[in-house]
């Protein structure tokens, strides 16, 4: 093991922002990379603090058989992303899918995209789906820290995940130190920032946590204005020394932008378009979502812990616009599809239950995990279709407003899900150096979808069944290789709000090979990482050969490649994280109807994957109280059709701040987002006529006090 002032060391460096961002002034670094005696980090976490989300044995990343990477939300904080989004797709192998469509979340990971591929967690509970939208966590300011599996992890949260899963962890109540954190910025397009944290115990069994954050910004765009509202709030209670309670509520508030693609011009894009809006004058977005929990975690003795979660979930999410544009070269003006009004209400209610016993098993220690999950999902999916197409000039003088169309069809779906789950996991130490993992979990749904003005409606039940194996193998302390096969499910539709058509198919299977090694060196200064895997997913809905219109689950992807990080303290105040990923996705079988004709798509690369990805990120405080550091994000080229002949170009985006701690407890930060102003188009989603470009460059001013 590493010497013990090193290991506390390290947890100390993964925790404290103020040591992470710069050294106070105060502070005297030395050439051995420690400031007052505390050893700096350049890597995202300790390997020697346990995470939650790779498994629930409470391993260490380099005790368990699996790519799990960590990200403090102080280093989130520090580098400036303020999304969740943003903060994630820094980590290795993982890009940015995210569409109005998706809710903005949407994720891709070894080879696989979508919000029901790529699984978000929030609290190390699972987000059920409905209609594909996902909208919630979104602001960095709440979070204690991200967490994110690589692969496969149907066997610890169930369907879904074959690409990867996310887990946002919420800050939570500090129980031993006071600390309150103000934040104000402002920034170009009018942004303003204002974000407050107090912790602390309030007597020896009461502690709190309220952390609160307000953005708005007038938007780069026509009509561009949006704001947001995230709360974050616990108490928690030691009822006895070895029961504790805590009761925490989340809650957000967005209102993006009511804003469109811009249409492509004869296939191009026309740059001096790049700050039109085609949307209607009063378009209407807003999502507002809410987590209500009620946990205890009891622990009789270190050999005994059980943990259990009572939560609410509800999502009320609103859009009304008009549709896709696109040019129309015999007027030269835009055309834009039907507008639409879709309302959408979710409410998840359940319980996770986890107990973890320590108990040797022929003389060796073992750590056994034993559980179940209950969820109940209510969803209810609105839609109207407003008006039938419409034009506007090409400079959008006259977008228009939202125009009821009479007779216009709508309808009203109901849903309805039950789920029900038991899940086991053991981890055993065969020899000083061997351990074996393995887990299994047995799912169980239940859905209903009914048409409210119908009464039509169906129903359909699935039981999958996930399981993995793994082994860990310590060749040193703090170096160790890994291996492990495990399988996933993914349903065909979400379910939340699964078709009937959907309801008659067969879950979606994948598995997954991997093997890696991780290291940490240089006295806790460094950590490296490696993963190499290859990912199977089968019973893909395709189109049947030379039978037009008829779909069956023929299809099959898949995905090889190999993911790596390193993170060191170089010395005199620089640190650096980099990260880069390799990766080979392809349809194996694959067919879709084009006009009428089948045609197969196998060899090609799935819509949105990029197969190259890297990132950097350098700090040094080249003096006592001053911080300069650059990110570098490069994604590669992808494609936004089944039959790869639409490119979307390859980028890289260069991010930098500078910090100057003013005093030990205020500092002013100056932070810019893409630099250097690029052009750059992150997604395709569906349309053929038009593109959505990213940000251009923008800059803030924040000053950051804690007292």
């Amino acid at each position: 093991m590493l010497r013990s002032t090193s290991r506390a060391a390290l947890m100390a460096a993964a925790a404290a922002p103020l040591i992470l961002a710069a050294a106070p002034a105060a502070a005297e670094e030395r050439d051995d990379g420690t400031v007052d005696g505390v050893t700096v980090t350049g890597a995202l976490t300790s390997p020697l603090t346990s995470t939650s989300t790779g498994t629930r044995l409470g391993l260490t990343p380099l005790e368990t058989p699996a790519s799990v990477q960590v990200i403090p939300g102080d280093v989130l904080r520090f580098r400036g992303d303020h999304s969740v989004q943003e903060a994630v797709s820094r980590a290795a192998g993982v890009s940015d899918s995210g569409s109005s469509g998706n809710g903005g979340l949407g994720l891709t990971a070894r080879g696989f995209s979508g919000v029901n591929s790529v699984m978000r967690l929030y609290d190390g509970l699972q987000m059920f789906v409905a209609a594909g939208t996902m909208t919630f966590p979104f602001d960095t300011w709440t979070v204690d820290r991200l967490e994110i599996l690589g692969g496969p992890s149907s066997v610890l949260y169930g369907t879904g995940a074959i690409g990867g899963a996310v887990n946002v962890i919420p800050r939570r109540a500090d129980t031993m130190v006071h600390s309150n954190t103000i934040r104000l910025g402002i920034g170009n397009y009018g942004r303003y920032r204002a974000a407050l944290d107090s912790t602390g115990p309030i007597n020896d069994r009461l502690a709190y946590r309220v952390s609160a954050s307000r953005n708005t910004l007038n938007g780069w765009t026509d009509r561009g204005d949006t704001s947001t509202s995230a709360v974050s709030a616990s108490l928690r209670f030691q009822a006895t020394p070895t029961l504790a309670i805590t009761v925490s509520e989340d809650y957000g508030k967005q209102n993006p932008a009511a804003t469109s693609s811009i249409p492509l011009i004869n296939g191009v894009f026309d740059k001096s378009l790049r700050y039109k809006n085609y949307q209607i004058l009063d378009g209407v977005n807003y999502y507002e979502d809410s987590w209500t929990q009620l946990k205890a975690e009891w622990t009789p003795s270190d050999a005994v812990s059980v943990r259990t979660n009572f939560f609410v979930m509800i999502a009320d999410r609103r859009w009304n616009g008009a549709g896709s544009p696109s040019y129309v070269p015999a007027t030269g003006r835009v055309q834009r599809a039907a507008a639409t009004d879709l309302y959408h209400y979710l409410q998840q209610f359940g319980n996770s239950t986890t107990a973890v016993v320590k108990t040797p098993v022929f003389g060796r220690p073992n750590t056994l995990s034993v559980g179940f999950d209950v969820n109940r999902l209510r969803f209810r999916h609105t839609y109207w279709i407003a008006s039938g197409t419409t034009t506007v000039d090409l400079q959008a003088t006259n977008p228009g407003v939202y125009t009821p169309l009479p007779g216009a069809y709508s309808y009203i779906n109901l849903f309805y899900a039950n789920q029900h789950a038991v899940f086991a996991e053991d981890v055993i130490e065969v020899t000083d150096k061997l351990s074996l993992v393995g887990g299994v979990r047995f799912d169980r749904y239940k859905v209903e979808r009914r048409e409210w003005l119908t009464g039509v409606g169906s129903k359909a039940s699935f039981g999958p069944t996930s399981w993995r194996v793994g082994a860990v193998y310590n060749l040193r302390p703090t170096f160790t290789v890994y291996g492990q096969y495990s399988t996933a499910t993914d349903p065909s539709g979400s379910v939340g709000n699964m078709s009937a058509a959907a309801q008659k198919m067969e879950m979606m299977n994948g598995r997954q090979i991997e093997i890696g090694a991780k290291q940490a060196f240089g006295g806790g200064r460094g950590e490296w990482t490696v993963a190499l895997y290859r990912i199977v997913k089968n019973n893909l809905s395709a189109a049947v050969p030379d039978q037009p219109g008829v779909t069956q689950q023929i299809g099959q992807q898949s995905s090889k490649g190999i993911e790596a990080s390193l993170s060191y303290n170089l010395g005199h105040g620089v640190t650096i994280d980099v990260n880069g990923s390799l990766l080979d996705a392809k349809y194996d079988d694959f067919f879709e109807t084009v006009s009428g004709r089948t045609v197969s798509r196998a060899g090609n690369t799935p819509t949105s994957i990029p197969e190259k990805l890297a990132n950097a990120w350098v700090t040094w405080s080249f003096l006592p109280a001053w911080n300069v550091r650059a990110g570098v994000r490069y994604v590669g080229k992808r494609y936004s059709d089944n039959a790869n002949t639409r490119i979307l170009d390859d980028y890289t985006i260069v991010d930098a701040g500078l910090r100057w701690d003013m005093t030990e407890k205020v500092a002013l930060d100056l932070r810019a987002s893409n630099a250097l102003d690029k052009f750059y188009v992150p997604q395709g989603g569906g349309s053929t006529t038009a593109l959505t470009p990213a940000a251009p460059r923008t800059v803030e001013l924040t000053m950051t006090a804690r007292f």
